[in-house]
Protein backbone atom coordinates (compact mmCIF):
# COMPACT_ATOMS: atom_id res chain seq x y z
CA UNK A 1 0.00 0.00 0.00
CA UNK A 2 1.29 3.25 -1.27
CA UNK A 3 1.71 5.76 2.11
CA UNK A 4 2.54 8.99 0.64
CA UNK A 5 6.05 10.95 0.58
CA UNK A 6 7.59 11.82 4.54
CA UNK A 7 8.04 15.03 5.42
CA UNK A 8 11.38 16.95 6.59
CA UNK A 9 9.80 19.65 8.43
CA UNK A 10 11.73 23.13 9.47
CA UNK A 11 10.25 24.46 12.95
CA UNK A 12 10.09 27.87 14.47
CA UNK A 13 7.80 29.96 17.22
CA UNK A 14 7.06 31.82 19.81
CA UNK A 15 9.38 31.28 23.60
CA UNK A 16 7.90 30.88 26.74
CA UNK A 17 6.54 34.44 27.88
CA UNK A 18 9.25 36.25 30.48
CA UNK A 19 7.36 35.93 34.10
CA UNK A 20 6.56 39.99 33.76
CA UNK A 21 5.42 40.07 29.87
CA UNK A 22 2.77 42.28 29.88
CA UNK A 23 1.51 40.63 26.47
CA UNK A 24 0.82 36.86 26.74
CA UNK A 25 2.32 34.73 23.55
CA UNK A 26 3.06 31.54 24.73
CA UNK A 27 2.07 30.85 28.90
CA UNK A 28 3.95 28.14 30.44
CA UNK A 29 1.08 26.68 31.13
CA UNK A 30 0.06 25.34 27.25
CA UNK A 31 3.45 23.69 26.63
CA UNK A 32 1.66 20.32 27.49
CA UNK A 33 -1.33 21.29 24.94
CA UNK A 34 1.64 22.12 22.58
CA UNK A 35 3.53 19.15 22.83
CA UNK A 36 0.70 16.89 22.29
CA UNK A 37 -0.62 18.87 19.08
CA UNK A 38 2.97 18.57 18.09
CA UNK A 39 3.30 15.04 18.54
CA UNK A 40 -0.21 15.19 16.00
CA UNK A 41 1.91 16.93 13.40
CA UNK A 42 5.04 14.61 13.54
CA UNK A 43 2.58 11.81 13.24
CA UNK A 44 0.13 12.83 10.43
CA UNK A 45 2.61 14.57 8.39
CA UNK A 46 4.91 11.43 8.32
CA UNK A 47 8.00 13.87 9.38
CA UNK A 48 11.64 11.60 9.50
CA UNK A 49 13.67 14.92 10.34
CA UNK A 50 12.90 18.02 12.11
CA UNK A 51 15.15 21.41 11.51
CA UNK A 52 14.80 23.60 14.74
CA UNK A 53 16.49 25.81 16.65
CA UNK A 54 16.73 25.10 20.57
CA UNK A 55 15.13 27.93 22.31
CA UNK A 56 12.65 27.58 25.36
CA UNK A 57 8.93 27.07 24.37
CA UNK A 58 8.64 26.03 21.04
CA UNK A 59 11.94 24.75 19.53
CA UNK A 60 12.47 22.76 22.80
CA UNK A 61 9.45 21.68 22.82
CA UNK A 62 9.81 19.88 19.10
CA UNK A 63 12.80 18.69 19.51
CA UNK A 64 11.94 17.07 23.07
CA UNK A 65 8.64 15.14 21.35
CA UNK A 66 10.31 14.45 18.04
CA UNK A 67 13.28 12.63 20.25
CA UNK A 68 10.89 10.84 22.03
CA UNK A 69 9.64 9.19 18.86
CA UNK A 70 12.94 8.80 17.31
CA UNK A 71 12.84 11.50 15.08
CA UNK A 72 16.36 12.89 13.75
CA UNK A 73 16.71 16.37 14.53
CA UNK A 74 19.13 19.05 12.89
CA UNK A 75 19.46 22.46 15.31
CA UNK A 76 20.71 25.34 14.04
CA UNK A 77 22.13 28.04 16.54
CA UNK A 78 22.94 31.74 16.00
CA UNK A 79 26.41 31.79 18.07
CA UNK A 80 27.92 29.42 20.84
CA UNK A 81 25.48 26.58 22.36
CA UNK A 82 26.67 28.23 25.98
CA UNK A 83 25.44 31.80 24.68
CA UNK A 84 22.47 30.62 23.52
CA UNK A 85 21.54 28.75 26.74
CA UNK A 86 22.05 32.00 28.92
CA UNK A 87 20.26 34.52 26.79
CA UNK A 88 17.52 32.40 24.86
CA UNK A 89 17.00 29.41 27.08
CA UNK A 90 17.54 30.42 30.76
CA UNK A 91 16.01 33.63 31.04
CA UNK A 92 12.28 32.39 31.17
CA UNK A 93 10.32 30.28 33.41
CA UNK A 94 10.08 26.64 33.34
CA UNK A 95 8.92 24.01 35.34
CA UNK A 96 9.35 20.36 36.48
CA UNK A 97 7.52 19.23 33.22
CA UNK A 98 9.25 21.90 31.15
CA UNK A 99 12.70 22.16 32.75
CA UNK A 100 13.99 23.94 29.63
CA UNK A 101 17.78 23.99 30.96
CA UNK A 102 17.85 20.37 30.98
CA UNK A 103 15.60 19.72 27.92
CA UNK A 104 18.47 22.04 26.05
CA UNK A 105 21.71 20.44 27.18
CA UNK A 106 20.35 17.05 26.36
CA UNK A 107 19.11 18.19 22.99
CA UNK A 108 22.43 20.00 22.48
CA UNK A 109 24.31 16.52 23.47
CA UNK A 110 22.34 14.57 21.08
CA UNK A 111 22.82 16.46 18.16
CA UNK A 112 26.23 17.54 18.40
CA UNK A 113 27.30 13.87 19.15
CA UNK A 114 25.09 12.77 15.79
CA UNK A 115 27.12 15.89 13.93
CA UNK A 116 23.19 17.35 13.12
CA UNK A 117 24.44 20.93 15.51
CA UNK A 118 25.25 23.91 12.87
CA UNK A 119 26.74 27.12 14.67
CA UNK A 120 26.24 30.63 12.72
CA UNK A 121 28.89 33.43 13.52
CA UNK A 122 25.70 35.67 15.10
CA UNK A 123 26.23 37.91 17.92
CA UNK A 124 22.98 38.31 20.88
CA UNK A 125 23.17 41.92 20.49
CA UNK A 126 22.31 41.17 16.49
CA UNK A 127 18.63 40.89 15.09
CA UNK A 128 20.66 39.88 11.92
CA UNK A 129 21.84 36.91 13.64
CA UNK A 130 18.58 35.21 14.68
CA UNK A 131 17.07 36.23 11.08
CA UNK A 132 20.04 34.43 9.48
CA UNK A 133 19.17 31.15 12.24
CA UNK A 134 15.45 31.44 9.94
CA UNK A 135 17.29 31.32 6.77
CA UNK A 136 19.60 28.63 7.72
CA UNK A 137 16.24 26.58 8.66
CA UNK A 138 14.29 26.51 5.44
CA UNK A 139 17.55 26.27 3.73
CA UNK A 140 18.78 23.04 5.44
CA UNK A 141 15.37 21.55 5.43
CA UNK A 142 15.13 21.98 1.53
CA UNK A 143 19.10 20.55 0.99
CA UNK A 144 17.78 17.51 3.03
CA UNK A 145 14.47 16.89 1.16
CA UNK A 146 16.56 17.24 -2.39
CA UNK A 147 19.00 14.36 -0.85
CA UNK A 148 16.34 12.21 0.46
CA UNK A 149 13.73 12.75 -2.41
CA UNK A 150 17.38 11.60 -4.72
CA UNK A 151 17.56 8.61 -2.69
CA UNK A 152 14.28 7.57 -2.94
CA UNK A 153 14.03 7.86 -6.51
CA UNK A 154 17.42 5.48 -6.72
CA UNK A 155 14.79 3.33 -4.96
CA UNK A 156 11.57 3.16 -6.90
CA UNK A 157 10.06 5.91 -5.29
CA UNK A 158 10.29 5.02 -1.84
CA UNK A 159 11.49 7.15 0.34
CA UNK A 160 10.34 10.64 -1.61
CA UNK A 161 10.39 13.57 0.44
CA UNK A 162 8.24 16.84 0.88
CA UNK A 163 9.54 19.80 2.80
CA UNK A 164 7.34 22.18 4.93
CA UNK A 165 7.57 24.28 7.62
CA UNK A 166 5.51 24.44 10.93
CA UNK A 167 5.18 27.65 13.00
CA UNK A 168 4.07 27.52 16.97
CA UNK A 169 2.73 31.07 17.93
CA UNK A 170 0.03 33.40 19.26
CA UNK A 171 -1.50 33.84 15.34
CA UNK A 172 -0.38 37.39 16.13
CA UNK A 173 2.70 39.24 14.37
CA UNK A 174 4.78 41.52 16.51
CA UNK A 175 5.56 43.72 14.07
CA UNK A 176 8.77 44.44 11.47
CA UNK A 177 11.23 42.68 14.74
CA UNK A 178 8.51 39.43 14.73
CA UNK A 179 11.48 35.99 14.14
CA UNK A 180 8.50 33.73 13.50
CA UNK A 181 6.50 35.89 11.45
CA UNK A 182 9.75 36.39 9.64
CA UNK A 183 10.59 32.34 9.71
CA UNK A 184 6.71 31.87 7.85
CA UNK A 185 7.77 34.25 5.59
CA UNK A 186 10.88 33.40 4.66
CA UNK A 187 9.14 29.32 4.24
CA UNK A 188 6.66 30.92 2.06
CA UNK A 189 8.97 32.62 -0.21
CA UNK A 190 10.95 29.52 -1.10
CA UNK A 191 7.24 27.92 -1.68
CA UNK A 192 6.74 25.61 1.76
CA UNK A 193 3.47 24.88 2.54
CA UNK A 194 3.40 26.77 6.31
CA UNK A 195 1.48 24.52 8.95
CA UNK A 196 0.28 26.02 12.40
CA UNK A 197 -0.12 25.54 15.71
CA UNK A 198 -1.71 28.07 18.15
CA UNK A 199 0.19 28.89 21.86
CA UNK A 200 -2.93 30.44 23.35
CA UNK A 201 -6.44 28.20 23.64
CA UNK A 202 -8.26 30.50 22.42
CA UNK A 203 -6.71 31.68 19.25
Amino acid sequence: MELGPVTILACAGRRIDASDASISRFPLIESDRVGREVEAVLRTQRVTLVVSSAACGADLIVLHVAHRLGIRTLVVLPFSPELFRRHSVMDRPSSAAWDWGKLYDQMIEKVRKAGDLKILKGTPESHLGYQAVNRALVAEAMALGKQESARGRESSGIGLAQVKALIIWDGESRGPQDLTMHFSEEACAQGLPVLEIFTLASS
